[in-house]
């Protein structure tokens, strides 16, 4: 129960416990959303990035530590 972080797989469980759906599909349709959705953010924010690189550049030497900070405070959160 720990290792659930959204309640997606838990409506994945009941769908397949259901079997009105089949299991088979359900997975690779879910892997499959969840990978459009990884590869589009991605793919966002790399253009986001070149679009702005020129102004980003005189922080890059900050910048492992602003996403240090970032991820700390989103363990704390």
């Amino acid at each position: 129960m720990l290792g659930f972080v959204h309640e997606e797989e838990f409506v994945i469980l009941a769908l397949a416990a259901s079997q009105s759906i089949d299991p088979i599909i359900l997975i690779v349709a879910y892997a499959i959303s969840v990978s459009a959705a990884l590869i589009g953010v991605t793919l966002v924010s790399l253009k986001f990035y070149q679009r702005f690189q020129y102004r980003m550049i005189h922080y890059s030497k900050y910048l492992p530590k602003i996403t240090a900070l970032f991820l700390i405070f989103m363990s704390i959160g």
